[in-house]
């Protein structure tokens, strides 16, 4: 299991794991003034320590869960004294689930994956520190959530977007939710769009996927 890591601006880091054969799995974090922000923790004990490595130890730290999904919340665990972060739908879904997803995808875990809730659980949105905004984006799941990093016109939007070029709709937990999720992402005015999977992407992109949801979604 390999990780990359990619320095997106001065501010941010991408960390990408091969877990997953022909896919990969991204976390990302934030370094500001205030605060650093993690956005997703991968797969484990393991992976931690490669989002640890872009952490400013004198700020105090964010975690963030875009979705409950397994290989983005399997090293919650390992952030001691960090604010954990997620929707409330996503942590009755880890509280119901954890055990379910370590059974069936455990293969997976890099390390130890200790059953780790949030401690603070958003319904609509939140604004943390006046630096990141976070908002209810349900569709890959009913429990997503986006994140909007104004300074750098970024928005982190889980698995909101395909996991690659050919497959560019995900898979919909809330199908009837995802077009007005999307209409909201497009309009959110942020230049680049990071995903837990894909590529970073452009409003274009976006477009596409709207196109091809096709009349019976919209």
């Amino acid at each position: 299991m390999g990780y990359l890591h990619t320095r997106v601006d001065d501010t941010l880091w991408e960390v990408k794991t091969d877990n997953i054969e022909g896919c990969f799995t991204r976390a990302f974090v934030v370094n500001t003034r205030r605060a650093n922000y993690v956005i997703d923790t991968l797969l484990g004990g393991g992976s931690v320590p490669h989002l640890l490595r872009h952490i400013d130890p004198g700020l105090p730290t964010y975690v963030i869960n875009t979705h409950y999904h397994w290989d983005h919340v399997w090293g919650n665990g390992f952030f001691p004294g960090a604010v954990l972060v997620c929707h409330e739908r996503c942590g009755e879904n880890l509280r119901n689930q954890w055990d379910g997803m370590l059974e069936r995808y455990g293969r997976f875990v890099d390390g130890e994956a200790r059953p780790t809730v949030p401690n603070v659980l958003i319904r609509d949105g939140a604004v943390l520190n006046d630096e990141l905004e976070l908002f209810h984006s349900p569709g890959h799941t009913d429990d997503s959530i986006s994140v909007f990093y104004r300074e750098r016109n970024v928005l982190f939007v889980g698995d909101n977007i395909g996991d690659d070029d050919e497959e560019i709709v995900p898979s919909l937990k809330a199908p009837d939710r995802y077009p007005g999720t999307l209409e909201k992402l497009l309009s959110v005015d942020a230049g680049l769009y990071l995903s837990g999977h894909n590529e970073g992407k452009r409003k274009d992109f976006l477009r596409m996927i709207l196109d091809r949801l096709g009349p019976d979604l919209l």
